[in-house]
């Protein structure tokens, strides 16, 4: 995981999507695991990091890479997003990757049979 020294702050309803640079991942052959990370507005008030966004690459190819702290290896994107109707996410945020839990009411799945 690199630290990044960067907080997003964005209001309720938008997210920060991040993706590895196309010169990134072809040339020096590093990718996000799951090819792009997505921050939520409320994970600038995460407590187990401050809100510090992390990055976690992968190193795919055979020669080991030095990075610098002046690379630029993802950019991120602010983008909007809708709710979906009965949501049921309770769970309150622990710290960073996978760190919200999402519980589905009976009533929801019971709407995809």
């Amino acid at each position: 995981m690199l630290r990044t020294g960067i907080k997003a702050y964005m209001p309720p309803g938008w997210f920060l999507l991040l993706a590895t640079r196309s010169s990134v991942g072809i040339k020096r052959r590093l990718i996000i695991p799951n090819s792009i990370g997505v921050i939520d507005a409320d994970y600038v008030d995460n407590s187990a990091n401050e809100g510090e966004i992390f990055l976690a690459l992968w190193n795919i190819g055979e020669q080991p890479q030095t990075l610098q702290p002046t690379d630029r290896l993802a950019p991120g994107i602010f983008l909007l997003h809708g709710l979906i109707a009965y949501d049921a996410a309770d769970a309150v945020r622990g710290g960073g990757m996978g760190s919200i839990s999402l519980r589905m009411s009976e009533e929801v799945l019971g709407s995809f049979s």
